[in-house]
């Protein structure tokens, strides 16, 4: 029997995601567990993934926002025209 290495696109057999497959592996001394199931609440992350979620992205988004960035990916999933006369300037609208 020859052991196929895992890859990083492989999918355990309940067919929910994982970063890396382990299941077809007889040296794994772990199995892969699926991401959602995953849940970091420890003293060290916990506060540091709050401060992601209730200030950096948010601020993020307003400066992507604020500097026109979102408007031209919406321009291009609505199809329109864009701007051709400047690939770093922002489209007018």
């Amino acid at each position: 029997m020859t052991a196929t290495m895992p890859t990083i696109l492989d999918r355990p057999a309940r067919g929910a995601a994982v970063v890396v497959n382990t299941s077809a592996s007889p040296n794994a001394a772990h199995r892969p567990v699926p991401i959602g199931n995953v849940r970091l609440t420890d003293a060290f992350l916990a506060p540091r993934l709050r401060i992601n979620r209730e200030v950096t992205i948010p601020s993020q988004f307003q400066h992507l926002e604020d500097t026109n960035r979102f408007r031209n990916f919406r321009r291009v999933l609505r199809r329109d025209t864009i701007c051709s006369n400047s690939r770093f300037r922002a489209c007018e609208e």
